[in-house]
């Protein structure tokens, strides 16, 4: 009788997704060139540790996408759509970010030295140590952001939508 109500175990595996943010997945610099000439759709794809300095990204879709540690210096990211992005420690001095959406972005310890955020959306975002140093921030949104122990030296925050 109490074989009836005996219960095995069961192992249950799940079969997970590996994260696009591995380290195997860092797109190559030929495969970012292809993306910019088709689709500029980065969107969940590894770009981090890249350099990509004075690059044209601008109106490219990087939603989700890995930029950890990216160097972006003076690269032109004008309408560029970065939410949900981890670009903790990215370098993003003199870099054109007008109306960039930065919504839920990771920008941990990011530098913006000089560049210019005139409209973009950083609503929700982790700006911690982040560095604005001499930013152009006129019309930019920081409704609900994070900005512990940021550096707004030399930044006018008069204009700031919040």
């Amino acid at each position: 009788m109490l074989s009836r109500y005996l219960l095995l175990p069961v192992v249950i595996i799940l079969a997970l997704p590996m994260s696009v943010f591995s380290e195997g997945d860092v797109l190559t610099m030929e495969q970012v060139q292809t993306i910019l000439k088709t689709t500029r759709d980065f969107s969940g794809k590894n770009l981090s540790r890249m350099k990509l300095t004075g690059m044209d990204l601008s109106k490219s879709n990087f939603r989700n996408s890995d930029l950890r540690d990216a160097r972006m210096r003076g690269t032109d990211l004008n309408g560029a759509d970065l939410r949900g992005a981890n670009l903790k420690d990215a370098l993003l001095d003199g870099a054109n970010l007008r109306g960039v959406d930065f919504t839920g972005a990771n920008l941990y310890c990011v530098t913006f030295h000089k560049s210019d955020l005139s409209g973009a959306k950083l609503n929700m975002t982790d700006l911690t140590i982040a560095e604005f140093v001499e930013a152009i921030v006129a019309g930019a949104d920081f409704e609900g952001a994070n900005i512990a122990g940021a550096d707004f030296k030399g930044t006018n925050m008069s204009t700031v939508k919040n």
